[in-house]
């Protein structure tokens, strides 16, 4: 594992696989699923358990914490059309308390933050199930990431992220720390990753040397 050199973000590991962070399907044990006929009824398209990046203007001293959380907003068939829809983490859908938005790319997390300064975290999202949705608002990603059109992009969730389920907070290598930003233009080629103290590894598949493992080029 590599170490950086600056205050709070200094004891970081490194993701190495650019393939990867853009798309988390590719991941040893990501599973995506077709909703059942039900699920479609109510338009929702697939479901993905893996691990997502999601992204916050709340710090890590205050995610690490409290985990990602929402208050409820809105209900019945409002909610429902948000969370099986694309949201690519728009303030409207976090605003609406609909639930947790997240995605399958890192780039696109990062580029949830255009209007403020945040930061963007690593899920393990694994043992549950989120809505998955093809497309992303910003168009420009589009040329980056085709596969984002017709595979999947977004991931939300009904219920609120807890800490222990928040791998840490990732940022581009070629930046010192998350607030430098370095999301727009191109995608970042690695990740930086700093890993949450509350971050619970329930099995050793789970630990942050499987992680590292699994975001590298040689996994396979």
């Amino acid at each position: 594992m590599e170490r950086g050199r600056c205050n709070v973000y200094e004891n970081y590991v490194t993701l190495t696989d650019s393939s990867k962070i853009h798309d988390t399907t590719l991941l040893k044990g990501a599973n995506l699923i077709d909703a059942g006929t039900s699920s479609q009824s109510i338009g929702a398209q697939k479901y993905f358990s893996g691990y997502v990046f999601s992204a916050s203007v709340q710090p890590p001293e205050v995610v690490f914490e409290q985990g990602l959380m929402f208050t409820p907003r809105v209900g019945g068939a409002d909610r429902v059309s948000r969370l099986v829809h694309a949201s690519s983490g728009s303030a409207r859908f976090h605003k609406g308390g609909a639930g947790v938005s997240t995605t399958i790319c890192s780039h696109v997390a990062g580029w949830f933050l255009y209007d403020s300064i945040g930061y963007v975290y690593l899920i393990n999202a694994s043992s549950f199930r989120g809505f998955a949705a093809p497309g992303a608002p910003q168009s420009a990603l589009y040329g980056f990431h085709n596969h984002l059109l017709d595979k999947v992009c977004d991931v939300n969730f009904t219920h609120p992220i807890f800490n222990n389920f928040i791998v840490g907070v990732v940022w581009p290598s070629n930046r010192q720390t998350p607030m430098e930003g370095g999301w727009y233009g191109g995608p970042p080629s690695t990740l930086k990753l700093a890993v949450n103290p509350n971050y619970e590894e329930t099995s050793a598949s789970d630990s942050i040397e499987a992680i590292v493992k699994l975001f590298s080029e040689d996994e396979w």
